[in-house]
């Protein structure tokens, strides 16, 4: 059976090479999310090799989530200090809900990591996915493709 995430069940008492994962459709988006990080107030840690704290972040409100290959959105608000943790290679987004700016740190397991936004990469491509295909796929007009592929056109 392919499987797009594995959340380890730890109540389970049988362990061969690691846990077994729980049932893919009682994944909630809390089993993505922590907030170990959020101490309020963050104490000054400063035991890394550098001896180094970052501080003065603002307080966004960011929205994130990912869609697994069920087509099931998992999802979470969170605010500074809190972490979620995306799968690799499913769709996924971040949006700042908040006032100020956010910034995020994001860790990448690759020497090489890359991003594709999907938008761009399907109606922007510079040999273009025929209209027909976008129109299939979408369930939408030839005409409403076309309209989408030129916003995402080179500016001349």
């Amino acid at each position: 059976m392919l499987q797009d995430l594995c959340v380890a069940n730890i109540s389970y008492t049988l362990k061969l090479n690691g846990f077994p994962c729980i049932d893919a459709a009682s994944v909630t988006s809390l089993d993505f999310f922590s907030q170990g990080l959020a101490m309020r107030p963050m104490p000054g840690l400063t035991n890394n090799t550098f001896g180094s704290s970052v501080t003065g972040a603002n307080e966004p409100l960011t929205y994130v989530g990912f869609l697994t290959t069920a087509n099931k959105l998992i999802s979470q608000s969170f605010k500074k200090g809190d972490v979620f943790a995306f799968p690799k290679r499913l769709v996924h987004f971040q949006k700042n809900n908040g006032h100020v700016h956010a910034s995020v740190i994001a860790a990448i397991n690759s020497r090489l990591p890359g991003t594709q936004s999907l938008g761009a990469t399907l109606f922007g491509s510079t040999t273009p996915v025929p209209d027909n295909i976008l129109s299939q796929a979408f369930k939408t007009s030839p005409g409403t493709v076309k309209h989408i592929k030129s916003m995402f056109q080179p500016k001349k």
